[in-house]
């Protein structure tokens, strides 16, 4: 009988996994270092690196004016007696302080309260309303988030989706997606009708 080979648990597997964070470079804007801080966050965490590991990576994503920041935040800190950061941790810390202007969560709160779904269709609508949510950190009860989302939704698709019975955010997200998909079928076929009808008629006895 041959050797057997050693299995791998899936801790491993996510250790060897190949991806390479972004870098973090060039005039920020809220958005963008957002996604650069959750994206490297997540990606911390599935490799299980430590707070000085991370720190490591970290470094080696600041490009240009983030690594021009870095290197003259360091040298603010040695004429001041401080010693160099070595931890993500406090890293990060110091990035939210310099990036995140003040009231950025105002900011992003009046973007979740104001989002309407306009030429988006239901799907991304969906999907920047989380984002904003997540990224803003409110916590608004089920009831509340229901209703909000259903303002901002395309009324026509609000109405059918409010006299349908649901329990939950998820619930209503799709039922709104159900909706909407019924509603471009239906267009569709009424799209075609009109177009047959002259021919019909045309044929008619």
């Amino acid at each position: 009988m041959g050797r057997r080979r050693p299995t791998r648990n899936n801790e491993d597997d996510l250790k060897d996994m190949k991806f390479d964070p972004p870098d973090l470079d060039g005039i920020l804007n809220l958005d963008m270092y957002l996604k650069w801080i959750q994206t490297v966050k997540r990606f911390f965490e599935v490799k299980g690196y430590s707070d000085e590991k991370s720190f490591k990576v970290a470094i080696l994503k600041l490009k240009k004016y983030t690594s021009l920041w870095y290197e003259n935040t360091n040298r603010q800190r040695a004429r001041k007696g401080k010693s160099r950061i070595n931890a993500w941790s406090k890293l990060k810390k110091l990035m939210n302080k310099k990036f995140l202007r003040k009231g950025y969560k105002r900011d992003l709160y009046l973007r979740v309260s104001s989002l309407t779904q306009g030429r988006m269709s239901v799907e991304e609508y969906i999907r920047e309303y989380k984002q904003l949510k997540i990224r803003s950190r409110i916590e608004k009860e089920p009831e509340q988030a229901i209703v909000r989302f259903l303002k901002g939704l395309d009324q026509s698709i609000a109405e059918k989706v409010d006299l349908q019975p649901y329990w939950s955010f998820e619930d209503v997200c799709k039922l709104a997606i159900k909706v909407e998909r019924y509603s471009k079928i239906k267009n569709h076929i009424q799209a075609h009708t009109l177009i047959l009808t002259p021919h019909l008629s045309l044929i008619s006895p």
